[in-house]
């Protein structure tokens, strides 16, 4: 039997020598198979299954010759090899493990793991068999003919990795669950993004902490004070953050305000800038469109404006409340391209509490001049109740003198 490669048209002579593979069996030991194939291929003749597929690991054949009773196997052997090729170019580990924890099959992922990680990995498959066998018996108890799901785990390494883990049973036809597929990866990164998003989320509560009793009895100054050093902290511990600024938007004049500063020089600080696209540098045009802004290269930049001594790039996010923009982050390096879309993302989750705390300390500010204008009437009040009643007693003095001098 000859399986010709597609597009193949027949055998012919051709100007270029293309190789087959003979399988020997009966056929091709009764005949002379090799000899009459020679004429046209390069051949390649083996006697058993495993040198065959020994040398349809090594190179490409455009042709294989076997006996009607070899090729299935064959066939088999070659599909299950380039399964594995496949499972042995993903970037995950995958493996199949029995019931005792013992590992069948690895592919070349799995196996540049850890052993004790790898040791983790089969004893959780082992958990996993059970919990997929009870899985079996309850459905086949119940009647309900639902077969065992995937289930999903989470493994923390010695060296502060974090993995995650999906298995999935191999049930047989007597519908027992004879071994368990996993397949492995690496989540470190997901994990301490989410860590870190987490901490920050932490750090955003604490900034809108601006209503507590002991808050509330400090002068409007003494708050913004407060709060513009919890902000400094967090940017620098927290985000990594030097040098930076906080614009909040004057919806009057469309001027954009300094009302927290880190890192810049005076001359930064005292540069007027507007909500308008163009020809207010990159603050400008973040408070205006709404829309996050990474200035990799300051200096092929045509929107950036004087910042922060040799800075060579900026990140700018809008802050938002109830969806309007109400001011601008802006942040700065001395590195070309020090940000990335994790640090825009960061920012924009710190900029929405940085935000809510400026508003909840504008409002506490009105609600201080407000009692404070209550106050005051209150006072006016009493002392015109006072200066009434004087006037009266006065009135009652002078009445009593002139009745004693008539």
């Amino acid at each position: 039997m000859i399986r010709a490669d597609e597009g193949g048209e027949g055998i012919t002579m051709d100007e270029t020598r293309k190789r087959v593979l003979i399988l020997g069996g009966k056929l091709a030991r009764r005949l002379p198979i090799a000899e009459l194939l020679g004429q046209y291929f390069d051949v390649d003749r083996f006697e058993t299954l495993d040198e065959a597929m020994e040398a349809l690991r090594r190179r490409d054949y455009h042709g294989v010759f076997s006996d009607v009773g070899d090729f299935l196997p064959l066939e088999r052997a070659m599909v299950s090899q380039q399964s594995s090729m496949v499972l042995n170019t993903v970037g995950e580990g995958v493996c199949i493990v029995d019931r005792q924890g013992v590992c069948v099959w690895s592919n070349h992922k799995m196996r540049t793991f850890s052993p004790k990680l790898f040791q983790k990995v089969k004893q959780i498959c082992c958990q996993a068999a059970s919990l997929f066998n009870a899985q079996v018996s309850g459905a086949a108890v119940s009647g309900s003919g639902a077969g065992p799901r995937s289930k999903k785990f989470s493994i923390q390494a010695d060296d502060d990795r974090y993995f995650e883990m999906i298995t999935s049973p191999v049930i047989n036809e007597a519908g027992q669950v004879r071994q368990v597929v996993a397949v492995v990866w690496d989540a470190t990164s997901g994990r301490l993004l989410q860590q870190k998003i987490d901490a920050i989320d932490a750090a955003g509560r604490e900034l809108s902490k601006l209503e507590s009793d002991s808050v509330a009895k400090l002068s409007p100054n003494s708050r913004l004070n407060l709060l513009r050093d919890k902000i400094i902290h967090y940017c620098r511990e927290l985000l990594h953050f030097d040098h930076f600024a906080i614009r909040l938007l004057d919806r009057r004049t469309c001027k954009l305000e300094l009302v927290i500063a880190e890192g810049l020089p005076p001359e930064a600080m005292d540069i007027d800038l507007y909500a308008q696209p163009e020809g207010n540098g990159i603050s400008g045009y973040v408070a205006a469109t709404g829309r996050s802004y990474i200035c990799h290269d300051t200096e092929k930049d045509p929107r950036y404006v004087l910042g922060m001594e040799h800075c060579m790039s900026s990140l700018t996010v809008p802050l938002r409340q109830h969806d309007k923009v109400v001011g601008v982050f802006n942040i700065e390096s001395e590195r070309v391209g020090a940000f990335n879309e994790d640090d825009r993302q960061f920012s924009e989750i710190f900029g929405r509490y940085v935000a809510m705390a400026l508003n909840i300390l504008d409002l506490l500010v009105v609600e201080r001049y407000t009692t404070s204008g209550r106050l005051a009437d209150s006072v006016v009040q009493k002392m015109a109740d006072c200066l009434f009643i004087f006037s009266i007693c006065a009135f009652l003095v002078l009445c009593s003198l002139d009745f004693c001098l008539l």
